[in-house]
């Protein structure tokens, strides 16, 4: 929900997600806890009580609901799971392939 409010305010979400996925891979931060929320959001420069609150807003809610959904109906099974297009990525090995499908789609390769 807060990258989704972070999106909604137009953050820079490089920094943010980055900072996201490292405390809790790394740092085994518990991404449902408030407190370790606004610990990574004022890491990278961010008003954590202002993010935090918008996080909780209706419209972000739906919006979470919304993807929770599409994800489910992927179906997607573990974070980080990436679509490019059709094409599905499971966990943080395969990021390479992720970024050579946002640069060249691999419908595209197939095809040429």
């Amino acid at each position: 929900m807060l990258i989704i409010a972070a999106i909604k305010n137009g953050y820079n979400l490089d920094k943010l997600v980055h900072a996201i996925m490292y405390a809790h891979w790394v740092d085994d931060a518990n991404l449902s806890n408030f407190d370790d929320l606004a610990k990574i959001t004022n890491l990278v420069g961010l008003k954590a009580h202002q993010l935090i609150e918008a996080a909780i807003a209706k419209d972000v809610l739906d919006t979470y609901d919304k993807n929770t959904e599409e994800a489910v109906a992927m179906p997607v099974f573990d974070p980080p799971t990436n679509v490019i297009d059709v094409d599905m990525f499971y966990g943080q090995d395969w990021l390479d392939l992720v970024e050579y499908a946002l640069n060249k789609p691999f419908q595209e390769t197939i095809s040429d």
